[in-house]
């Protein structure tokens, strides 16, 4: 089903409406795409969480499988190639592993037990070698690190680990704040969002999927870092719109429109209301940023446009999956 959201503003009923008219208020403004290669990298990251020992529970790995997590990369990806495209459906099913262990189970609770998980996970996907004792999520993050030295640059590796310990970082500043039954406020909320919801590591696999380099001067610069964080911010933001009643479920704080509830002192209706004008400001500003993109002379503007469009694919790939997935159906 592909997802067509309105550019006119609809008027949300009382109470709480569907993810269908949910989705018509989010106003993105890139296509829906989908990587000719997606019902390959289903099948294979189904198999490979099979094989990696990462899922024994029969119901656990239905959930994954009917979730079809891999559609969420292709649309995140929609020019990558088939092998590339395999190593991102193996992350994103390990990810979404690692969420769902941190969202739904007592470790999401205990920041000391997580960190020292995650310490190993960080030395992992740096290079450290395998010891004896290690889980089968440590052994898959290895086989994934290992893919991507064959298929990316020294470059695009390096932002692929440190997008890694961001995601790392984000997860347990969530497992602190669960800890401390602490709904943290907009000020904290927003720049470790992203970062929790992994997506520093999905970002840097721009870079590999696509096949986009920038140099320094390019990818470093202000208002491409700015692009970055906005970007992150609607991706998160839109999950949470179309994602609150999974976080209702499980009384996980770390959503926008609870948040912006609890700081505000809004109905949950309400919350919605602002949540969504959020994230439709932030896309709206992330246009305004395109305008005042400097030129850095040809080829690298035809390539910072790409990198751009790379991100509109990320949060349109987001707003479709999310909506059409099974994992945030309410029965999940």
């Amino acid at each position: 089903m592909q997802l067509v959201t309105s550019a006119i503003p609809v008027v949300m009923p009382h109470p709480l409406p569907d993810k269908e008219h949910l989705a018509a208020l989010i106003h993105c403004p890139y296509p829906t795409a989908l990587n000719p290669n997606a019902e390959d990298a289903h099948l294979h990251s189904v198999e490979w969480v099979r094989a990696s020992g990462l899922v024994t529970q029969p119901a656990m790995f239905r959930r994954l499988r009917d979730s079809r997590m891999a559609d969420m990369v292709s649309r995140f990806y929609p020019g990558g190639g088939q092998e590339e495209l395999r190593v991102a459906a193996e992350f994103v099913c390990w990810a979404f592993l690692l969420d769902d262990s941190c969202d739904e189970s007592s470790i999401g609770k205990d920041p000391e037990r997580w960190g020292r998980i995650l310490d190993r996970y960080a030395a992992v996907v740096d290079g450290a070698p395998l010891e004896p004792g290690d889980s089968p999520m440590s052994r898959a993050l290895h086989e994934v690190r290992g893919k991507m030295i064959r298929l990316a640059s020294q470059e695009g590796l390096r932002h692929f680990v440190e997008g890694c310990f961001d995601y790392f970082r984000g997860v347990l500043w969530e497992a602190r704040n669960r800890a401390s039954e602490l709904t943290p406020a907009m000020v904290d909320f927003v720049p470790n969002r992203p970062a929790a919801g992994a997506v520093p590591p999905f970002v840097a696999l721009i870079d590999t999927l696509e096949r986009i380099e920038l140099p320094p001067e390019v990818y470093d610069h202000p208002l491409v870092k700015q692009l970055r964080d906005a970007a992150g911010n609607a991706m998160c933001w839109i999950n949470d719109i179309l994602s609150l009643d999974k976080e209702l479920q499980h009384g996980d704080v770390h959503n926008l429109i609870l948040v912006q509830q609890q700081e505000h002192g809004l109905t949950l209706v309400d919350a919605v209301h602002r949540a969504i004008a959020l994230t439709n400001a932030e896309m709206s500003g992330m246009l305004e940023l395109e305008k005042r993109l400097p030129s850095f002379g040809q080829p690298l503007d035809a390539e910072l446009a790409r990198y751009v469009r790379a991100l509109w694919a990320m949060i349109r790939g987001t707003l479709d999956w999310t909506y059409e997935s099974a994992r945030y159906k309410a029965a999940a």
